[in-house]
């Protein structure tokens, strides 16, 4: 049953949402664009609370367990492979190795496979994801602020969209409050934002149809993974700690998916 909200706690979480929104927007924006440690320093941030919030709902669906030690080890993946001269997946390698060793040390050894199984997850789909922002600010800072801004245009335009004539459900069985409707209203969001801005952001100019389908396609793919895990967790937050907007990892689903796939865009064009 859905839950009955008053006008007045509606208007709240729409101000608290735009708020909230803002001052990630400006904190995310002076760090793209000075890049280096402040770049780091906030990609490190986000994935060490998105990793903490996962960790925190499995506890509360499994149990107690001492997971901290583990995601500080996980969050220091980005640090790591910034300063260190490895690859991605050389970095990867080491910490996987290393969260075995921890676990089957510290966590009984019945559990300690699955908690390695899990933590791989963890590492590759949360702080592995988000190192290619950092090499995408390796091209400059336009490109890696283009992607940001047409998945802010696409969930902003496909939020609304839908919220206001959204009537026909999209994969309902996984995200039951996406439409069709929102999906078409932050495609068209993305398409308008590229026809009247492309040209400034020194991307090659007949690449521009494909990112303005295949980036709101990707930013999509991330939402519904991530409504999926939520599913499955019977959760509809991973936590409240931005309010309307949830937590961090809601607030970066998007964009995980996106992330490589650009970069290897770029890579080739």
């Amino acid at each position: 049953m859905e839950e009955f909200q008053s006008p007045e706690k509606k208007s709240y979480e729409h101000i608290t949402r735009i708020v909230v929104g803002l001052i990630l927007f400006i904190l995310a924006t002076f760090c793209i664009y000075r890049g280096g440690i402040f770049l780091l320093s906030f990609l490190t941030l986000v994935s060490f609370v998105a990793i903490l919030e996962f960790c925190n709902i499995l506890k509360e669906k499994l149990g107690e367990q001492n997971l901290l030690p583990f995601v500080i080890i996980v969050s220091l993946y980005l640090p790591f492979y910034y300063f260190i001269p490895l690859t991605a997946y050389e970095t990867v390698l080491i910490f996987v190795l290393f969260l075995f060793i921890l676990s089957i040390s510290f966590i009984k050894i019945e559990e300690g496979i699955y908690w390695v199984f899990f933590f791989s997850f963890v590492l590759l789909y949360i702080p592995f994801l988000l190192s290619f922002a950092i090499e995408i600010r390796e091209f400059g800072w336009k490109p890696i602020f283009y992607l940001f801004l047409t998945v802010v245009i696409y969930d902003t335009f496909a939020f609304y969209t839908g919220k206001f004539f959204g009537k026909t459900k999209f994969l309902e069985s996984i995200s039951p409050n996406k439409t069709l409707e929102g999906f078409i209203g932050g495609l068209s969001g993305v398409v308008i934002f590229n026809i009247f801005s492309f040209k400034y952001w020194g991307l090659p100019l007949f690449a521009m149809p494909f990112f303005a389908v295949i980036i709101p396609l990707l930013a999509q793919m991330g939402d519904f993974f991530e409504s999926y895990l939520k599913r499955s967790l019977k959760i509809k937050d991973f936590s409240n700690i931005l309010l309307s907007h949830g937590g961090f990892l809601d607030r970066i689903d998007s964009y995980l998916f996106a992330l490589p796939i650009f970069y290897l865009i770029l890579r080739i064009f």
